[in-house]
């Protein structure tokens, strides 16, 4: 029984941000920040975009399927999705307990990418059994976490995650065409 108080709302600690006091747990954080709901998604919005196009940009330069815009795009509503299924989480009056399951959204984006990204991957030829595409996929997956993190407010996770994808992207093909034989 000890673990119910933790779900108590009179013994949450309070904080006060612009007048209004909140109570401080990460779910309740953003009740102080709701007047500026729509600037904060909207920012969001943009940096997951960003981020989006940051790994777009290399799949572009290497002429991959899916590039710049797509993958910007995938962040972008990525991010946009989670911040409202959290809007309609807050809509609803649930209290403490809410009959929403918010991660339905997550499942969501990543069936939904994951379609995206099968059509990127294709045999070379009727005769090869060579299978390209499946980074770019990868990529595409990996890009939706990536604003969903943004949309979570964990700026520095997809920023990091940004920052190790491109890393892999460019390091590890320079790695590759050292190590393959050619053909």
């Amino acid at each position: 029984f000890d673990t119910l108080v933790l779900f108590e709302r009179d013994r949450l600690p309070e904080l006060t941000v612009n007048g209004r006091t909140v109570r401080s747990t990460a779910g309740h954080l953003h009740a102080a920040l709701r007047p500026f709901a729509p600037q904060v998604e909207l920012a969001d919005f943009a940096l997951a975009m960003l981020l989006g196009g940051v790994i777009g940009l290399d799949r572009e330069l290497a002429e991959k399927p899916a590039g710049l815009r797509t993958h910007m795009m995938i962040a972008g509503a990525s991010s946009l999705l989670v911040a409202l299924g959290s809007s309609l989480l807050d809509r609803q009056d649930f209290g403490l307990v809410a009959r929403g399951d918010p991660t339905r959204i997550v499942h969501a984006i990543v069936t939904g990418v994951s379609f995206l990204g099968a059509g990127t991957i294709f045999r070379r030829s009727e005769q090869s059994t060579a299978i390209e595409g499946l980074t770019t996929a990868a990529t595409v997956l990996v890009t939706s976490v990536i604003g969903m993190a943004v949309a979570l407010h964990q700026y520095l996770i997809a920023i990091g995650a940004s920052v190790l994808v491109v890393l892999v992207l460019r390091a590890f093909k320079w790695i590759e065409v050292r190590i393959k034989p050619s053909s």
